[in-house]
């Protein structure tokens, strides 16, 4: 194997079928991927899971469960929703799967989760904002609707390809630790509450601000000396403008 996949979190959100959840243990392990988290759990058929992951059922053993997206996310540096349905109203940024393959490995992302949603309806709009970006894999309009653990080997077997291109580049990437989601969340909370107290959101919605700049705080891979950073530069733009304004008041 060209790369090692440890960073790597496959996450079923809410499936139904055990079979797939098999197959998807199956998928995972021929491309080299071992840890597997599903958020929202329900009753599953071991059984049947045994069945379809043949020699990877150990997949299954060793997951981790979550009662929601939100908790699975809590350690995740940078969140991938794979969805068929694409569009600035679902995600401000989309990839191709191809075109994510190559983003990936161009900086050290910490840990990475690649988000499945539930095989009836894919991922909603509410499980998609908690995500960095968007992966569409491309299908046919005819009937473009992926069986879950295709979706997962699909993107699985681009990132394995991918990775090999990469392996010669790991050593000279900056290995500082990465913010969480849940860090970055906060940094993009108090960038927004800093262009509020500005008076920025005369013009547009702070709610849709704030994912704006979290989904790009978390591609940037931003390491927590940057964090630190744009913090004092928003708190500074905050306290210029207030201090301005002041000026303006007592000269008048």
């Amino acid at each position: 194997m060209c790369k090692s996949f440890d960073n790597f979190y496959i996450i079923l959100v809410s499936p139904d079928e055990s079979t797939n959840i098999g197959a998807c243990c199956r998928a995972m392990k021929t491309m080299g991927f071992s840890n597997l988290r599903i958020a929202c759990p329900k009753i599953y058929d071991e059984n049947k899971i045994k069945h379809l992951s043949v020699h990877a059922f150990e997949v299954y053993s060793n997951r981790q469960e979550f009662a929601s997206l939100e908790e699975a996310l809590h350690d995740i540096s940078l969140a991938a929703g794979i969805t068929r349905r694409i569009g600035k109203k679902r995600k401000y940024k989309s990839f191709g799967a191809e075109d994510f393959g190559n983003f990936i490995f161009d900086k050290d992302y910490g840990k990475v989760a690649l988000v499945f949603g539930n095989e009836e309806h894919g991922l909603t709009d509410d499980e998609l904002a908690k995500c960095s970006m968007s992966v569409n894999i491309p299908s046919s309009p005819v009937f473009p609707s992926l069986n879950l653990s295709h979706a997962v080997q699909i993107i699985t077997y681009v990132l394995y390809t991918k990775a090999g291109l990469y392996k010669n580049q790991s050593a000279e990437k900056n290995t500082q630790p990465k913010m969480g989601l849940n860090e970055i969340e906060d940094l993009a909370e108090k960038a927004t509450n800093s262009l509020k107290g500005i008076g920025f959101f005369k013009l547009t919605k702070d709610k849709d601000m704030k994912i704006f700049l979290r989904d790009i705080f978390s591609r940037a891979s931003i390491n927590n000396t940057e964090r630190e950073k744009l913090l004092v530069l928003f708190k500074k733009i905050e306290g210029i403008y207030k201090s301005r304004n002041e000026n303006q008041i007592k000269s008048d």
